[in-house]
Formats: structure tokens, C-alpha cells, sequence
């Protein structure tokens, strides 16, 4: 199993930061994404389920990730921005190639919210 962590610095204030990325009813407005559903419907909670969808190679990839952490106190949300994958098949020769452009991913997105937190 690979994970893939990073810290990001956001010129805005921490409450502000935490509670838009914990919103996530609107995540695909700066998230890559292709579809977002979160189960139940409404503000995300500790268990609510994340169903996305992204652009894979040669197809769709579907993941659902489980709200485990969401203290907004002590700001404190666990699942979203530490991505898990075990590459298998051919692609475990891919694996650090595969992190890598998870990785450009995440900081690309994270470009995008930074950008219009700052504006908005």
C-alpha cells in the first residue's frame, strides 16, 4: 500500500480553509472531478459516504471513501486529502509513476481552491 500526503499553505484563515474543504456539496467546483454524490445527501458528517468518479486511463475510475474524522473545533478531517491505492497488475511497475500524477493532481486542485478562496 502507498499513500501519498502533503501539506499545503493557503493564505486565508484556518476556520475559513477547514470549513471549505470539509464542504463538500461543493467539491467538484475545484476538485478534477467527474461526478461527486455524497450518501445521505446534505452536509457531510462522520459516515457519510463520498461516491466520485474521475477521468481514468482508458476509463472511468469510481472510489468511495467513508467520512472518518470530522471535528470542526479542533479542525480535524480525515479522508480526503491522503489518497491510498495499491497499484495492481502491469501497473505495479507504475506504481511511483502513478503517485506521482496523483500527486500533480492534488496540488493542481489545490491551486484551484487556494485561488478562489483567496477571491471569493
Amino acid at each position: 500500500m502507498r499513500t501519498i500526503s502533503a501539506d499545503y499553505d493557503i493564505a486565508s484563515p484556518p476556520d475559513r480553509v477547514f470549513a471549505a474543504l470539509t464542504d463538500l456539496q461543493h467539491v467538484k467546483n475545484w476538485r478534477t472531478l467527474e461526478s461527486v454524490r455524497l450518501e445521505p445527501d446534505g452536509p457531510a458528517h462522520v459516515g457519510t459516504r463520498i461516491h466520485t468518479t474521475v477521468k481514468g486511463p482508458g476509463q472511468a475510475m469510481r472510489f468511495v471513501n467513508e467520512v472518518t474524522e470530522l471535528d470542526p473545533v479542533r479542525r480535524r478531517y480525515d479522508d480526503r486529502w491522503t489518497t491510498r491505492y495499491e497499484p495492481r497488475g502491469i501497473f505495479r511497475l507504475f506504481g511511483p509513476l502513478l503517485g506521482r500524477i496523483i500527486r500533480q493532481g492534488q496540488e493542481k486542485d489545490m491551486a484551484v481552491f487556494a485561488a478562489q478562496l483567496v477571491a471569493g
